[in-house]
């Protein structure tokens, strides 16, 4: 009895707030469950509602209700469908969350498989860059390595024909490639013994 006792006076002072619109959602939904199983906080309720409601309407000259009991349980009714609302409200608002949660965390999974497709960039430059740092096809020793083994082998094939004249005005360069060619060729004779054998 004890406990009931200590619900029904947290209950009764919770009436003229109550009836101020002025508890919290959960007061109010703890206010009305025990007003809905209480018959005795009920009837001090409605004497409360009663006399407030009174007192208010004739302080505002307004005309005063002959059924108050009735506005009473329309006030009841609208305060629980205000709480239901406000549940409603509360679980929209996870799903929401929940929905908006999984959408970002879907979006930031492709971006960063997007991300991880995305080439590295080349460590190596395409060109090759030589002690001087002048690409390949602008070195100058390059160019040289390049002509001097085109012209030894146009050389060797001139000789081979038997072009004299290239022979006369190029005698000193001529030898030069000859010594080459004939130092070459020796090589290859040398393997291929080395392979017969």
């Amino acid at each position: 009895m004890d406990c009931l006792n200590e619900h029904c006076l947290n209950a009764q002072r919770l009436i003229t707030p109550f009836i101020n619109n002025e508890l919290s959602m959960t007061e109010l939904e703890g206010f009305l469950a025990h007003v809905k199983e209480c018959p005795v906080c009920r009837e001090e309720l409605e004497v409360y509602y009663a006399l407030l409601t009174a007192i208010k309407l004739l302080d505002e000259d307004k005309e005063m209700s002959n059924n108050f009991t009735e506005e009473l349980n329309r006030k009841i009714r609208s305060c629980e469908e205000h709480i239901r609302r406000n549940k409603r409200n509360k679980v929209n608002r996870r799903i929401v969350f929940s929905l908006v949660v999984f959408g970002v965390t879907i979006i930031s999974s492709l971006s960063i498989r997007k991300l991880s497709e995305i080439p590295a960039a080349p460590t190596k430059p395409p060109y090759i860059l030589r002690y001087s740092g002048i690409p390949r096809r602008y070195d100058p020793m390059y160019r040289i390595r390049t002509d001097y083994d085109a012209l030894a082998s146009d050389y060797v094939t001139k000789v081979k024909e038997g072009r004299l004249e290239f022979y006369r005005k190029n005698r000193e360069e001529y030898e030069i490639v000859r010594q080459i060619y004939v130092n070459q060729r020796e090589l290859l004779e040398i393997d291929n013994k080395e392979n017969t054998d």
